[in-house]
C-alpha cells in the first residue's frame, strides 16, 4: 500500500532536494504535500479528498511513478532546484498516462462541437488525389 508521503519521498529525491535515505524536513513534507494534493484534484475521475503524508493513495499502484514525475516537476521551483532533464523528459508521458486513466472529458460538451464548414470544404478535401472526394 502506497501512501503520500512515499510519493513526496520519491518527489524529492527525483530533483535532488534530498539523498536516499535522507529525513525529510516537516515544512518540506508539508509544501510538498500541499502541491501533490493541488495535483490530484485536477483530475475529475479520481475521488479525492485532501491527503496527509500517512493517507494511502486512491490511484492504482500503476501510476505511483507517473504522480511523483508530475509531483517532481511541480515543485522544483519551490526548492530552487532545476528540473533534471529526465524528470522533464518523463513528466509529460507520465501525465498523459495519469489523465488517461482518471480525466473524464464531459460527453456533452464533446457531442456540440462542431467543425467549421471552412474547413469542410477547403479545396484541398475535393479532387480526384483525395479519397474524400467521392464522399458527400
Amino acid at each position: 500500500m502506497t501512501t503520500a508521503r512515499d510519493i513526496v519521498n520519491r518527489s524529492l529525491r527525483l530533483i535532488v532536494a534530498v539523498s536516499p535515505g535522507q529525513p525529510i524536513a516537516a515544512d518540506d513534507a508539508e509544501t510538498t504535500l500541499t502541491a501533490l494534493n493541488a495535483i490530484l484534484h485536477r483530475y475529475d475521475g479520481l475521488a479525492h479528498t485532501d491527503y496527509t503524508l500517512d493517507t494511502a493513495t486512491a490511484f492504482d499502484d500503476r501510476h505511483n511513478g507517473d504522480v511523483a514525475y508530475m509531483l517532481a516537476y511541480e515543485i522544483s521551483s519551490e526548492f530552487g532546484r532545476d528540473v533534471p532533464p529526465v524528470v522533464a523528459k518523463e513528466r509529460a508521458q507520465a501525465q498523459s498516462r495519469f489523465a488517461a486513466a482518471y480525466q473524464y472529458a464531459d460527453i456533452n460538451a464533446s457531442l456540440a462541437m462542431k467543425v467549421d464548414a471552412g474547413l469542410r470544404n477547403m479545396p484541398s478535401q475535393h479532387g480526384p488525389a483525395n479519397y474524400r472526394s467521392s464522399i458527400s
